[in-house]
């Protein structure tokens, strides 16, 4: 395509006076960004919840009645801990958040950092100070007391908590940066 058929160039100008044309306003930019990666979070937050309801389905099944002997190595598996149980809610929140994001929902996405941080960051952090002399011990002595696919249970464990505390401690950041964002927006439409 010819560039030079809307017409010469204006005299005096080299062409790189652009700058005063009008460009996408950086809260837009800022909401693109975090919202794919605050979507990646829920991703991440979802196959965890996957792995760890399967995990904890014994224990869920059993207080209905119904026995999983048969369909899986129960024995293998430690009994459940209340942080699982709390640390399953942790879905919730992510359903809220999903929800703010079409519409730019300010109070969803609130709800979903305060669920984050109530079922998704606190039981996490229990559980590590919970597990902790464990943990010491097979560093220190190499002490194992359950496998789980061949690896020590308390190593799963931990690694489980990293990507866990990762996923919710971000998330929580791209929905403050989200909600700021949002906030902004409507800041300097009341100011006009």
């Amino acid at each position: 395509m010819d560039t030079r058929a809307a017409g010469p160039r204006a005299k005096g100008t080299d062409g790189s006076d652009f700058y005063h044309r009008e460009t996408v306003a950086s809260h837009f930019k800022t909401s693109v960004t975090n919202k794919s990666r605050i979507k990646l979070t829920f991703v991440i937050h979802g196959l965890l919840f996957i792995a760890m309801f399967i995990l904890t389905l014994p224990d869920l099944l059993g207080l209905v009645g119904i026995k999983m002997k048969r369909f899986y190595p129960v024995s293998q598996l430690p009994k459940t801990s209340l942080w699982q149980y709390a640390w399953l809610c942790s879905v919730v929140p992510m359903f809220f958040g999903l929800g703010g994001l079409p519409k730019n929902r300010v109070g969803l996405l609130r709800h979903y950092i305060l669920g984050c941080i109530t079922f998704g960051i606190a039981p996490v952090i229990y559980a590590i100070y919970a597990n902790l002399g464990t943990f010491l011990d097979y560093l220190e002595a190499g002490k194992i007391d359950r496998k789980f696919m061949g690896l020590p249970l308390i190593v799963v464990l931990y690694i489980f908590f990293a990507v866990a505390l990762q996923a919710h401690l971000f998330g929580v950041y791209f929905a403050s940066n989200l909600i700021s964002s949002w906030d902004s927006k409507g800041s300097k439409k009341k100011s006009n």
